[in-house]
């Protein structure tokens, strides 16, 4: 695999370079381009201009006005699928990760923000826009923090990386000497430490609220987050009684560690052009 960090994520520098990588594998690969099935785009959400669209900077600001499966199968000249992170992070998680012997399941994933796969008798839940599981927005302490969405209190400003830095940084901690929230973890540092307790349990709320309303065989966390950072959250979860996935006749934990790792979105992008070729459809004339 190959990482490209860009400094300006906009259409007019992101597709260029989108297509420069994409070429670059299929020349190291040896194939002949025409047999590309596909490409898999995966971004965070939300698609379309709403109340989230310039929510500060876990949102990729500049997309929401195109028709981004358009752009990018023009610059791409192949079919294109255009998904949401945490869904094609459930994907990929269902494929071959902790979630491969379930149907029904919930993906909490830690980009920059806080997005929700949820997979629901084994098809994943996209709602009307694609923009289902936007958890990072919902509010778990009222009248909390201000988030750049214009909530006060929202899930990720307490609980996702992004959340974390700013924590840190407020706590004097200065991560641009090289410290990562893995290795301030495995140092004890008194403020990481600190951020883990609150961060669990503004997580064990939203939790909570994911198993009333989805009934999952489980919540898995995963994403970009280190592993060592996600099962210390796990460890410090303190989960509601008051929840239909708090019974004792259990086939998985209520809570568990993803296992695809951080790129587990961009392989979720790749096994939905290979589910669509493989699988068939069928289509209703009237």
């Amino acid at each position: 695999s190959r990482r490209k960090k860009l400094k300006d994520a906009s259409p007019e520098k992101a597709i260029p370079a989108v297509t420069k990588l994409i070429a670059a594998a299929i020349e190291a690969s040896g194939r002949d381009r025409k047999n590309l099935l596909g490409t898999g785009i995966v971004m965070p959400g939300p698609f379309g201009e709403s109340g989230l669209s310039y929510s500060g900077a876990a949102v990729l600001s500049g997309w929401e006005n195109i028709d981004i499966k358009e752009e990018f199968e023009k610059a791409l000249a192949c079919p294109v699928i255009i998904e949401n992170d945490a869904t094609a992070a459930a994907v990929s998680e269902r494929l071959a990760g902790t979630a491969s012997e379930m149907n029904s399941f919930c993906f909490i994933y830690f980009g920059t923000g806080l997005g929700l796969g949820v997979i629901a008798g084994g098809h994943s839940q996209r709602g009307a826009l694609g923009n289902a599981g936007e958890i990072g927005h919902i509010i778990t302490e009222a009248n909390g923090l201000p988030c750049p969405c214009g909530n006060f209190g929202c899930l990720e400003t307490y609980a996702s990386r992004m959340g974390a830095f700013a924590f840190l940084e407020k706590a004097g901690v200065n991560m641009d000497e090289g410290a990562t929230l893995a290795s301030l973890l495995e140092a004890q540092h008194p403020a990481m430490l600190e951020w883990i307790e609150g961060a669990a349990q503004h997580l064990s709320q939203a939790i909570g609220m994911v198993e009333n309303l989805f009934d999952p065989e489980t919540v898995i966390l995963g994403g970009a987050m280190a592993d060592v950072v996600i099962d210390a959250l796990i460890e410090k979860l303190d989960l509601p009684k008051g929840s239909v996935a708090n019974r004792p006749a259990r086939s998985f934990p209520r809570v568990m560690r993803g296992s695809s790792g951080r790129l587990t979105a961009a392989i979720g992008g790749a096994a939905m052009i290979i589910h669509r070729t493989i699988t068939p459809t069928v289509t209703v004339f009237h």
